[in-house]
Formats: structure tokens, C-alpha cells, sequence
């Protein structure tokens, strides 16, 4: 057993409610205070097979956008990354998907363009992949026209997007675009980060003539019309989805004492802390929650269940994923077909997804998953933070009801009041911790005063008398 401590403000009395309903509030990763940690660095390096499911899995969302957007329908781009393949097996369009699929990657030109990509010998991160998105969409939305209008649907066509594409790529050609990254990137990591650097800053010289042009190119709802300005950019962040479930957590610490976190996370030290005492199961501490643990018509079951508490590492750089490798949010038989294979074809990787290696692959994916959830920058390090994390598998936590999970009362033992905490909160909080007290059998919640040492330069805690 040990102790974990939960700063907490007291902002529209959250805190209080906290401890009246015995919940912990689970965050969604872009309500957390490091806006990093809903980013993952990822990036792209696989066998031709993985390359062309790729580029045909950004036609399918291409096409879906651009018909929603000619009926007047905006979608979110980050839904039809996760079920394009099943809108795209829809017998009205499945048909027309198929001879599209293979009127394109029919053409040399388009084979010879994947094909080296597909031969980069280094890897491809976000905006060099956006780069041949960009390419390629002139192209699509070139094909993708004519076919609608050879189907009936009316669309302003023009053949300048394919020749725009030809002409570009022509040009890469001529430059020995290819040769000339894989020679170059292949030599140090210092050539590798150059690259990178000059696409970043290509990509971000690109969004300020769009945004100069055309106004707020950020706003996804504006960006669905036949352009498609920044489509390649918006696909690419939304696929990201494939790869881990999303997932929430709660933060504590194993230690108060740092004057910082007070005043970061307990509103300028006006705030409280919650003391919970862990079980210990497995060598891992626990606390007990609420969690669903089954489905039947009539909606979910719930059971407290001990959550392991994880400590965050802290790291000098984000973790890496590789995209290819790591889609963990599709069924294995569309893993396959959708990713693994391209007509007879078949990636290096299809393996990993069959027995005896799909234990392997699972336990690495969810290795994956944990250091994105548990890592953070080495600035953070003086938090010494621990987390419960929730994923959203079995259960979508979509309101903020079904983000506050119930907690066994019997574990908080102790608040503490901040060394600013005003008498009409600290009232509030002893008359909560007085009803909870009447109400339980066994110890009692503790209430404690935060005060400053001046010998230590620590914040400490003393027992009040309840």
C-alpha cells in the first residue's frame, strides 16, 4: 500500500463534488496541460504494398469528402478515417470504388510515383507525407470527377488537376527527386533532420499563401469543397486514429511537497488535495473504480475493478510509432485486406498479424499505446507524476458523466487545504468530509492544513481535528 495525492482547484466547487459523488474525472488528452500529449510523432516506412493501401485509403476518404461536400454535408474527417472501408463496401458504392481504385492504380505514372516513395530508404514523417498527398489529390480529384460524371453526378470538371500532377511529378523526375533523398537522407541523422526541417518549412510557406488567400484554412468545415486546400493535412493527422484507441486518464502524485505543483495545480496553492491509499495487486498500486464491465440491451454493467496506478516516464524526445506496423484499431481480417494486401500482393508485415505472431504483435502495440500514454517531455519531470488510463475501447467516455468514474470511498483517506485556501471552501470540504465520515465504517477521511517550511523550502501538511 502507499499514498498518492490528487492536487485539485476549486473551480465551480469540482473538487467538492468530487468527494460528495466519489468520482475521478478522466480527461481526454487535449484537456490535459501539456498540449503535446495528444500528438503522436509518427512516422512512414514500409514495402510497397503498405505504401499503395495507403494512397488508396486516402482516395476512398477523398471521395467520400467530396461527395458529402456536393449534397451539402459536412463530415468529420476524423470518422471517415476509421470507417471508409465499411462506407466503401456499400454495394451502391462499392462497384464504383473498384473501377476507380483500378483506373488509377492502373497508370504507370502513379505506380512509378508510389513505387518511389515506397523506396525511401530513411523515414517519412508528417509533412514530406503530406507533400505527396498534395501530389497525388490533383490527380484523384482529376479521376474522381470524370467518374462521377460518367455515373450522372453533376461536377465541374477540369483535366488541368491531372496534368498538374504529371507536369510535378515530371519535374521531381528530372531532378532525380528520388536519388537524390535517399543518397542525401542515408548519410547522417543531420541530413535526415535538414529534410524534414525544409518540408516543414515548405508546408508552413504553402498554409500562409493559402490562409493570405483563401481566410481560415483550419477550420475543417471550410476546407470540404472541390480545392480541398488542406485535405492532405487534415487526413493525415486523422489517420493517426488507426493506430491506438482513444483513452483518458487521472493524474496524481507520490509527493506534494514541491511548492510548483501547488501553485500549478493547486490554484496557486488556493486549491485542495485529495490522499488516496493504494492496494497493492500484482506488485502494481490500485485503486479501485467503477468501470463497465459488460453490455446487454438494457445498457452496461458496472463492477469496481482495481486500475493500476503507472508512473509517466520523462524523456528528452516523444517516442516514434511506426505507422504501418502499429494499426491496432482495425479487425484482423480489414488489416489485411485493407492494409496488408493490394491485389495478389502481399506486405512483409501480414505476417505479424497471423499465428504465432499475433501475440507478439498485440503485446507490442499495447507496449506502444502505454509509452504514448505514459511519456512525457523531461520539462515535466518535477510533477513526478502517476496515472490511471482509461481506454475507450469497450466503452466511448463521450460526456462528462461517463467521464467521472466512481471511486471505493474507503481509499481516500485524507484532504489537504491549500496554504491560500479561503475558510468559506475549507468549510465546504469539511462539512463534505464530516457527511462522508457519518456515513462509512472503519477510519475516518483526515483533514490536513498545508503549510511552508522554512527549513526544508518544502510545503508540509498537518492533522486538523475533525
Amino acid at each position: 500500500m502507499a499514498l498518492f495525492y490528487r492536487l485539485r482547484t476549486m473551480a465551480a466547487d469540482r473538487a467538492i463534488d468530487e468527494i460528495k459523488d466519489e468520482y475521478l474525472y478522466f480527461s481526454s488528452p487535449d484537456k490535459l496541460n501539456d498540449p503535446m500529449e495528444s500528438y503522436i510523432f509518427a512516422f512512414w516506412q514500409g514495402d510497397l504494398v503498405v505504401w499503395k493501401n495507403l494512397f488508396r485509403h486516402y482516395l476512398l476518404c477523398l471521395d467520400f469528402v467530396m461527395v458529402q461536400h456536393h449534397f451539402g454535408i459536412q463530415p468529420s474527417i476524423d470518422d471517415i478515417v476509421l470507417g471508409i472501408e465499411s462506407i466503401s463496401s456499400i454495394p451502391a458504392r462499392s462497384g464504383f470504388i473498384g473501377e476507380t481504385v483500378n483506373k488509377i492504380f492502373s497508370d504507370s505514372v502513379i505506380n512509378e510515383f508510389i513505387n518511389n516513395i515506397s523506396a525511401r530508404k530513411t523515414k517519412v514523417y508528417e509533412e514530406e507525407l503530406v507533400f505527396y498527398l498534395d501530389m497525388f489529390k490533383d490527380y484523384a480529384t482529376s479521376v474522381l470527377i470524370n467518374s462521377y460524371q460518367t455515373s450522372g453526378t453533376d461536377f465541374t470538371v477540369t483535366k488541368k488537376l491531372a496534368d498538374e500532377f504529371v507536369r510535378a511529378y515530371g519535374n521531381l523526375k528530372k531532378s532525380n527527386f528520388f536519388d537524390v533523398m535517399n543518397s542525401y537522407c542515408s548519410t547522417t541523422d543531420n541530413e535526415e533532420k535538414a529534410v524534414r526541417m525544409l518540408f516543414m518549412i515548405s508546408s508552413n510557406f504553402r498554409d500562409s499563401i493559402r490562409q493570405s488567400i483563401f481566410g481560415d484554412i483550419n477550420d475543417p468545415a471550410s476546407l470540404l469543397g472541390i480545392n480541398m486546400l488542406s485535405f492532405s493535412g487534415l487526413y493525415v493527422r486523422a489517420s493517426k486514429r488507426l493506430l491506438f484507441p482513444k483513452w483518458a486518464t487521472v493524474s496524481f502524485m507520490k509527493d506534494v511537497s514541491n511548492p510548483v505543483v501547488w501553485s500549478h495545480y493547486g490554484a496557486s496553492h488556493e486549491g485542495m488535495c485529495m490522499i488516496f491509499e493504494t492496494n497493492q495487486v500484482e506488485n502494481k498500486e490500485c485503486l479501485r473504480v467503477l468501470k463497465p464491465v459488460s453490455y446487454n440491451g438494457d445498457g452496461y454493467s458496472y463492477e469496481f475493478r482495481e486500475l493500476g496506478l503507472e508512473d509517466v516516464k520523462y524523456s528528452g524526445k516523444l517516442p516514434e510509432v511506426d505507422f504501418f506496423a502499429n494499426i491496432g484499431m482495425l479487425p484482423t481480417p480489414q488489416l489485411m485486406k485493407s492494409w496488408y494486401t493490394f491485389d495478389n500482393d502481399r506486405s512483409c508485415l501480414a505476417d505479424t498479424v497471423g499465428e504465432p505472431n499475433s501475440e507478439i504483435r498485440h503485446r507490442a502495440q499495447w507496449d506502444s499505446f502505454n509509452q504514448k500514454t505514459l511519456t512525457k517531455l523531461e520539462s515535466w519531470a518535477y510533477e513526478k507524476e502517476s496515472r490511471l488510463v482509461c481506454d475507450e475501447l469497450f466503452k466511448p467516455l463521450l460526456s462528462d458523466d461517463d467521464r467521472k468514474l466512481k471511486f471505493d470511498i474507503s481509499q481516500l483517506k485524507g484532504v489537504v487545504f491549500g496554504l491560500g485556501a479561503t475558510v468559506d471552501n475549507k468549510i465546504k470540504i469539511r462539512n463534505a468530509v464530516l457527511e462522508k465520515n457519518r456515513d462509512r465504517d472503519g477510519a475516518n477521511i483526515d483533514i490536513y492544513q498545508a503549510y511552508y517550511d522554512p527549513h526544508s523550502g518544502l510545503v508540509k501538511h498537518f492533522k486538523l481535528p475533525v
